[in-house]
């Protein structure tokens, strides 16, 4: 795990942790600037009131068993906080867990829908009251104040190599990224209301280079003003930004990362952004368009 507090500089500073947790922990959701969670690998939800401060500020608690029959089943691959006092996170056996108070024991779980039982699902969680999970199987939609309320939609014909993240600027709008561009032939985004599933809908994004491949890996949306996606190939990273997400595909444009292979994108409301890939990290400021 890295962090930064001066984000916006030019060149940032980062602290590196060397370990973190008994567990691998691959997702992170931070409501505050004061509070912190993350899911690791063994179906436990990590946190904080101090993310800045040594590791031994990080406490633990198991809230998915491990499944004989299924390998990593209980990794947690998605977690959404949309409050301190609200989670929702999601694992590779097609599930999903909420929490009024996340520190604790007391999670309910429900199965996602729909349901992908040996695979990653991601979730995000625009308001209290609306939480989105993609998986390879389909997208679908809950209210956390009803952990059993999933309704979604399977779409193996438009994303067959599944999704590979989702965010919501706002709880009628929400975009999720497909590992690949099949079938328009280059990157796609899938875009829609939480509330009409049904109307949900591609969009081939990156212009501005000829002959991009490869597919998306991560996506962020801190407001209806701007959206950043990651991907590409084996031999080039790329960031596309789109000032209108709700808008058609010919209004993202792409930029080239210093690297390749980027996995992961965070922007904060003040239209800064971090990009991870491959041991390294870029931040990018943006304007409104």
């Amino acid at each position: 795990m890295s962090w930064t507090t001066d984000a916006n500089s030019p060149s940032p500073h980062w602290t590196k942790a060397t370990t973190f947790g008994a567990a691998t922990a691959d997702v992170f959701s931070c409501p505050s600037a004061t509070k912190c969670f993350a899911g690791d690998e063994n179906g436990e939800i990590l946190s904080t009131s101090v993310p800045e401060s040594s590791l031994t500020s990080w406490s633990s608690v198991g809230i998915d068993a491990a499944n004989p029959n299924v390998l990593n089943a209980n990794t947690i691959s998605g977690l959404s906080c949309p409050s301190v006092s609200l989670c929702v996170a999601a694992d590779w056996g097609g599930n999903s867990f909420t929490s009024t108070s996340p520190t604790g024991s007391s999670w309910s779980r429900a199965e996602v829908h729909p349901s992908d039982p040996d695979g990653r699902a991601y979730i995000a969680c625009p308001s209290d009251d609306v939480c989105v999970g993609v998986n390879a199987a389909g997208y679908g939609s809950m209210d956390p104040g009803n952990a059993n309320s999933w309704t979604g939609v399977t779409t193996s014909n438009l994303a067959p190599e599944g999704f590979t993240d989702v965010s919501c600027p706002s709880a009628q709008l929400c975009l999720a990224t497909i590992s690949d561009g099949a079938p328009s032939g280059g990157p796609t985004v899938f875009v829609g209301d939480p509330s009409v599933l049904r109307s949900w809908h591609v969009e081939t994004i990156g212009h501005g280079f000829v002959g991009i491949t490869g597919g998306l890996a991560s996506i962020s949306c801190p407001s209806s003003r701007l959206c950043v996606a990651v991907g590409g190939s084996s031999a080039s990273g790329v960031a596309y930004t789109t000032s209108d997400p709700s808008g058609p595909g010919d209004r993202w444009v792409a930029s080239k990362l210093p690297f390749y292979g980027p996995t992961a994108v965070s922007c904060s409301v003040a239209l800064t952004c971090v990009v991870a890939g491959g041991g390294d990290v870029t931040t990018a400021s943006f304007s409104r368009a």
